[in-house]
């Protein structure tokens, strides 16, 4: 069995470590960053909760209903500085409305917010690479079926890496930043669709 040796720590702080994604690796997390960088994401969620409130307290109109975001989400960048979480956003159509996730970014103190996708489908379950220079998410942009995009901080549009039949259900980076494991479900048959049965989970392995 390997063991993954601490990096040291910070005076004052703690590292907590996260089960590796194969043998030997792990993920050591500075708990005062996390602490902190958490404490900033449910002050922003607050205010948007007492916003909604202030709504609720007047007369309740689909303007307000528009207005009133729901935070998710939310990732801490590999050296602590950054953050990644999700708003969810009601989409307005002539037949339908619905929610539409999009990723936002913003440093842990709070400054330099800014939306990073804008698709006409969720954006969902941001993740940083090792080396914090890119962002993987799962959306469901081509064919209705979600699968795993990238998107580089230096610029330039989301890449898809996955493209399942059936539905990417969650994903890890591996330590090297090179290859994702992921889970996803089989696609159904006419046969399933129509008796309405489950679909089986399976685990799956793709490269950069």
């Amino acid at each position: 069995m390997s063991v993954a040796r601490p990096l040291g720590r910070a005076k004052g702080s703690t590292r907590m470590f996260s089960p590796p994604l194969q043998s030997g690796y792990g993920h050591f997390v500075n708990t005062t960053i996390l602490e902190e960088t958490m404490k900033l994401f449910f002050k922003i969620a607050l205010i948007l909760l007492a916003v909604s409130a202030f709504a609720f307290a007047q007369t309740w109109t689909p303007e307000m209903q528009i207005k009133t975001k729901a935070l998710a989400s939310p990732n801490i960048s590999p050296d602590g500085k950054k953050i990644v979480y999700t708003v969810s956003y009601e989409m307005l159509t002539a037949d339908k409305s619905e929610y539409v996730n999009q990723i936002h970014l913003a440093s842990t103190d709070g400054t330099n917010p800014m939306q990073l996708t804008f698709a006409d489908k969720s954006s969902s379950n941001p993740k940083w690479s090792p080396d914090g220079t890119t962002i993987a998410f799962t959306s469901p942009r081509k064919d209705n079926k979600s699968n795993i995009y990238i998107m580089r901080l230096s610029g330039g549009e989301a890449e898809m890496i996955t493209d399942v039949k059936g539905n990417v259900q969650n994903f890890e980076w591996s330590p090297d930043g090179k290859w994702f494991a992921f889970s996803m479900t089989d696609a159904k048959t006419e046969e399933e669709e129509k008796n309405a049965k489950g679909a089986m989970i399976f685990v799956g392995l793709t490269k950069i």
